[in-house]
């Protein structure tokens, strides 16, 4: 699966919440199956937003298999979940 996630940082706890709004098209260029929004506590500094997003990631799908694909500075991030990146 191909998610478009939305981070949040610095929130006060830890979630993934199913988002309702059309995929922005003006910077995916991959097929995207899903779109979330995911609240972490960590700060966007040093990567730490993006270890924690991968973690909390593996617990809610229950899944080894997830690659940030793209969107590593960015707010909006592409994950494979369940897939082997090529």
């Amino acid at each position: 699966m191909i998610a478009l996630i939305k981070v949040h940082t610095k929130a006060s706890e830890q979630k993934v919440a199913p988002k309702e709004l059309p995929t922005p098209t003006n910077f995916v260029k991959f097929p995207i199956d899903a779109t979330y929004d995911v609240y972490l506590r960590a700060s966007p500094h040093d990567n730490q937003a993006n270890i924690e997003l991968i973690k909390l990631l593996k617990k809610h799908f229950k899944t080894k298999a997830v690659h940030l694909v793209a969107g590593t500075k960015s707010r909006w991030k592409i994950v494979s979940i369940g897939e082997t990146v090529k």
